[in-house]
């Protein structure tokens, strides 16, 4: 007996329709860049918010230090207010990343410790984290004096907030903290 077996019906217009389907690559690109984009765009906020970050940390630095030479060569203390000469000149440095207003500086006249007193005057944060100056006093000639400038950046990309913060408030502390002694300098009334 003879049994005939049906082959299953084979379309050669959907063979051709799937295997285009499979091999066809138009628009992987734009797929596999949906896929790498989101990503990437996170490490690139992230970087740059890093690198303000640091710039603010560098450019408080360098104002501390600007405003201690004042200090060191007896300008400030030769100025009509002190603490406003100070404060103008480390303000005239920063015043391109951040707020004036935002910093929070002491100037600290070590006396008699020299720079072994500079460890024993440690920093006085609050419980909001914000730094607690210290009466100005520049000190004299050949006296030590402590620098200190605090500044809270505030971070910007939520995402980043978390993990870069040191507050509740999504804000990072950066301190700059110079010790100096002060040159025997002597000021001429006549000139």
């Amino acid at each position: 007996m003879n049994h005939i077996v049906a082959k299953p019906h084979k379309n050669p217009r959907n063979r051709r329709a799937i295997n285009h389907f499979a091999h066809d690559e138009t628009g992987a690109t734009a797929v596999e860049f949906s896929l790498v984009a989101i990503p990437f765009m996170f490490m690139l906020i992230g970087l740059i918010e890093m690198g303000l970050m640091f710039a603010a940390g560098a450019v408080l630095h360098g104002g501390t230090a600007d405003a201690g030479r004042l200090v060191r060569t007896g300008q400030i203390q030769a100025a009509a207010d002190p603490e406003a000469a100070f404060e103008q000149a480390l303000c005239d440095h920063v015043s391109a990343l951040m707020a004036c207003a935002d910093i929070t500086y002491e100037v600290v006249n070590l006396g008699e410790e020299g720079f072994q007193g500079a460890s024993a005057v440690a920093p006085v944060i609050n419980d909001d984290g914000d730094m607690q100056p210290r009466p100005f006093d520049a000190g004299e000639q050949n006296t030590v004096t402590l620098i200190r400038a605090s500044y809270r950046y505030p971070i910007k990309t939520p995402i980043f907030a978390p993990l870069l913060s040191d507050t509740p408030d999504n804000k990072k502390l950066f301190m700059s903290t110079i010790v100096i002694r002060n040159e025997p300098y002597a000021f001429d009334e006549g000139l």
